[in-house]
């Protein structure tokens, strides 16, 4: 006496099935002015590596490369660069959200006063 059984089939099984992918949210409502421009690459990678408050992400274009950068303390936050490098020039632009910071900076590292002073 074998007994056959059949595969097993939940309700929640077939639920995920009609539940759809999420969407990524995409920010399009940025608005990009030009703060400053440059005559060399190195001079405008220079100047984003000195502020040291972004990531860098990066996307080629068909009117040049562009580099983005995020702010590295928070995903949501709304203030980015990027840097434009003109295909037929060596002209670099910085360009930047109209925008500030809207997060609370946290502090990293320990701070100055628990640090022992070994300079004696």
């Amino acid at each position: 006496m074998s007994q056959v059984l059949s595969p097993y089939n939940s309700q929640s099984e077939s639920e995920e099935e009609n539940i759809p992918p999420k969407k990524r949210v995409r920010q399009t409502n940025l608005q990009w002015e030009l703060k400053q421009s440059f005559a060399s690459y190195e001079e405008a990678e220079g100047h984003v590596n000195g502020l040291q408050e972004f990531n860098l992400r990066t996307h080629s274009g068909n009117g040049g490369l562009k580099k983005y950068y995020d702010c590295k303390y928070s995903r949501n936050c709304i203030a980015r660069i990027y840097l434009h490098l003109v295909a037929d020039s060596h002209d670099v632009h910085l360009y930047e959200t109209i925008g500030i910071h809207d997060h609370v900076s946290r502090i990293r590292g320990i701070d100055d006063y628990l640090k022992f002073d070994y300079s004696y």
